[in-house]
C-alpha cells in the first residue's frame, strides 16, 4: 500500500499548499486518463509567462517530485513509486495552461500588502 497522509497532516498545510497540491493532483490524473491535451493556455491571461520560465518552473517541479520519491524510496510505505508525475511530458500548450493556474494561485494567495497611513493623518500637527 502507498503512504497516504492523513487528512489531519493536510489541514494542517498552508491553505495554497493544500490548493497547489490538489491542482498537481488534478493535472496528473488528466494526464493519466489522456484528457490533459484538452486544457488549453488562456489567451487573454493577463500576465505574460515567458516559455523559458515555463519550462524552468516544470523541470524544477519535476526534481521536487523525484527528490521526495528518492527520500521515501525505501521504505515499505512507499509502495514502490519510482517515478513523479512527469509534467515535462506536457506539451508547450498545456505547459502554458500549467503555469497560468499556478500563478493565478500564487495571486489569490498573496498577502495583501501593508496598508500605509493616510497623508492627512501622517502629516497633521500634534496637538498640545
Amino acid at each position: 500500500m502507498a503512504y497516504e497522509w492523513a487528512a489531519e497532516e493536510y489541514e494542517r498545510l498552508p491553505p495554497i499548499v493544500q490548493h497547489a497540491r490538489r491542482l498537481l493532483e488534478d493535472w496528473f490524473r488528466a494526464m493519466e486518463a489522456g484528457e490533459v491535451t484538452r486544457r488549453m493556455p488562456d489567451p487573454v491571461y493577463p500576465a505574460r509567462i515567458d516559455m523559458q520560465v515555463v519550462d524552468q518552473m516544470i523541470e524544477h517541479i519535476d526534481r521536487e517530485f523525484e527528490k521526495e520519491l528518492r527520500a521515501w524510496a525505501g521504505l515499505e510505505a512507499a509502495g514502490g513509486y519510482t517515478e513523479g508525475p512527469g509534467f515535462s511530458r506536457l506539451k508547450p500548450a498545456q505547459r502554458l495552461a500549467l503555469a497560468q493556474q499556478l500563478h493565478a494561485l500564487k495571486l489569490k494567495h498573496a498577502p495583501a500588502p501593508a496598508s500605509t497611513p493616510a497623508p492627512e493623518a501622517a502629516s497633521a500637527p500634534a496637538s498640545a
